[in-house]
This record gives structure tokens, sequence and C-alpha cells, in this order.
């Protein structure tokens, strides 16, 4: 009975070592702790944008940004735009401050844009709405008068007329010519039986 208690302890005390084990250690550290004075880690610890605005430059709706990293390692982001209604749209290697084009394939309504540098990321939200009613961003020049017709038909299928005719005559000839042999064989065989 001494032997099963010491087995079940052994057993105990290693399956809780295996636990304790998996644990993270409470002095683990991130890339931006600094373990030691003097000594900082390496790495984007955060990002924070300064400006983010919609903004009609040449008649096209533009997102108008500026981001500061700490520490200053950085000299790119990555901007995703994060539609809940359909694809996102991202542009990434761009300078820390700048203009970008409000890409097409998402909507321009409010919507959260991600700015991301290093290992860090900041979410900011915009709305174009605004910049969008003084930009005429479609190139659409106005029609005078969109309602006149001249009041013609187009002429398609009708050259196609004399080609159908001709294919249907001679399908014809070859279904008599088929039927005039089948009938000579025919009388060939009852010939050749009598």
């Amino acid at each position: 009975m001494r032997h099963l208690g010491r087995t079940l302890a052994a057993l105990l005390l290693g399956a809780l070592s295996i636990f304790v084990a998996g644990l993270p250690a409470s002095a683990a550290t991130t890339e931006c702790q600094q373990p030691t004075p003097g000594y900082a880690g390496s790495g984007v610890c955060a990002v924070t944008v300064t400006q983010a605005k919609a903004a009609c430059l040449n008649n096209v709706i533009t997102l108008t940004y500026a981001v500061t990293t700490e520490p200053d390692d950085a000299a790119t982001v990555d901007l995703t735009w994060v539609n809940p209604a359909g694809p996102t749209a991202s542009v990434t290697g761009r300078p820390l401050s700048g203009s970008v084009a409000w890409p097409s394939s998402v909507p321009k309504v409010a919507m959260d844009i991600q700015v991301a540098a290093g290992g860090a990321t900041a979410t900011v939200r915009v709305d174009p709405t605004a910049a969008s009613a003084t930009c005429n961003a479609s190139g659409v020049l106005n029609v005078s008068d969109p309602t006149s017709s001249n009041r013609v038909l187009s002429a398609t299928g009708a050259e196609v007329l004399p080609f159908a005719v001709t294919g249907g005559g001679l399908l014809l000839v070859g279904i008599a010519l088929l039927v005039v042999r089948a009938a000579r064989l025919r009388a060939a065989g009852e010939g050749s039986e009598q």
C-alpha cells in the first residue's frame, strides 16, 4: 500500500511540474519594456495618429494622415480600411505622414482605419462624407438632354437571314437525298429477296 501511495504522489508531482512549466514566467518582458536601465527593446511599442481626415484634393477623396511611433524606429506605416459590410482595403509601406487616395473598393462612409507600424496598431475613425460632397469623384459630365432619342431601331440580325435560309434549304435537300437513298436500298432489298 505504501508503494501505491508513493507512485501516486510521484505521478501527481510530475503532472504538477508539467503544468507549472507551461505557465508564463512572471519575469517575462515584452519587446518594449526595458529589462535593464539604458537598454531599450527593439520594435515599435506605440503608434499615435496625430492627424487623420478626409479631404478633396484634385477632385479625388483622399485620406490625409500623420503618425508618430514610440520609439521612432518605424519609417513606414500600413493603412487598412476596415469595412464591416464588405472587403477591406490596405496600402502598405506609406511614409509616416502624407495623403493617400480613398480606395474605390470601400464605401465613402465613416469607418475605422487601422494604422500599423512594427508590431503596434492604432485605430482611428474617419468620415469622408463632407469631403465627398465637395468632390466630383465620378468625373461624369452632365448631359444636356438625356431623354431625347432618334426612334430608330438598330438593324441587328438582318444580315443573317440569307445565311439561315440557305442553311435550311441545304438541310432539306440533305434529308431528301437520305430518304431517296433509303427508299432505293429498301426497294433493292425487296427485289433481291424474291
